[in-house]
């Protein structure tokens, strides 16, 4: 009994508590497995503790392993009563089923917003549109526009492998659109430098910086000299380049030409930029 026991709580572990039914269980519900470690180990001692002799009490036995099942599936976030299916098991183990359901898959948060949402942004947006006409190729980021940049940014990891970094070495220049925002309708200039080698514990080295002009007066330089810390990649999209312009400010290139970006500041969508290597 107490080896079937052990084999119920590593299964309900591994596969989410998905015994009976199929349990979609959210990653914020599930407890550190630090935790799950510790709760398991002190139910198997609970276990251990009760002696099995002829005249042992079983009923009493198989009630302590069916609440200490329970609570188990309590810390899981699973609060569905399965007490009788819990007591079914217990009592008569050889009669469970060797195939279980599998638990399902915990899909990936949406990236992007839904298209027909990014473009409401721009629909009633006559600036937008003008400069649209004038670069079509920034009708390529309207399916672009992050749905939770706050998130996305703090996963990204800055490129570490110089093989990587130097292919987008060198100078551009272009434009941010600001479509909504404070300084919604204004379109202001971006010089970007990247310049990295490798060094002789072959880490990149160089420098980076990015300035930022609106009428004619630079109000954002940024910099950053020797190792790499503005320059990211995304786990999931390797293909696409985030630059941090500013404290809290994002350009988020959909490749590495660096040509189209959407512009984020302070965690919201302000607009589009568009450059060109020089």
């Amino acid at each position: 009994m107490k080896l079937f026991f052990l084999g119920l709580l590593s299964g309900a572990l591994i596969m989410g508590a998905s015994f009976f039914v199929i349990v979609d269980t959210k990653p914020e519900s599930m407890p550190v497995c630090e935790q799950q470690e510790k709760i398991i180990e002190k139910i198997v001692t609970q276990t251990a503790e009760c002696p099995v002799t002829p005249q042992a009490d079983f009923s009493q036995q198989e009630e302590k392993i069916t609440q200490a099942f329970l609570y188990f599936l309590a810390t899981l976030g699973i609060r569905e009563n399965y007490r009788a299916q819990v007591e079914q098991i217990v009592a008569a183990p050889e009669k469970v089923p060797e195939t279980v359901a599998t638990a399902q898959p915990v899909s990936e948060p949406q990236v992007f917003l839904n298209l027909k949402d990014a473009q409401k942004i721009y629909a009633d947006n006559e600036f937008y549109r003008d400069i649209r006409e004038m670069q079509p190729g920034l009708k390529r980021l309207e399916a672009q526009i992050l749905s939770d940049p706050v998130i996305y940014f703090a996963r990204a990891k800055t490129i570490e492998e110089v093989s990587q970094i130097r292919k987008i070495n060198g100078q551009y220049v272009g434009k941010l659109y600001r479509i909504q925002g404070n300084h919604a309708g204004k379109v202001e200039d971006v010089e970007l430098s990247i310049e990295y080698y490798r060094r002789k514990d072959k880490k990149p080295d160089g420098k980076f910086t990015m300035t930022i002009a609106r009428d004619g007066k630079i109000y954002s330089n940024m910099r950053g000299e020797g190792g790499n810390n503005d320059i990211m990649k995304h786990p999931t999209s390797p293909e696409q380049i985030i630059l941090r312009a500013a404290p809290g400010m994002y350009f988020h290139f959909i490749d590495e030409r660096l040509m189209q970006a959407n512009v984020y500041d302070n965690g919201k969508f302000i607009g589009t930029s568009s450059l060109q290597r020089i």
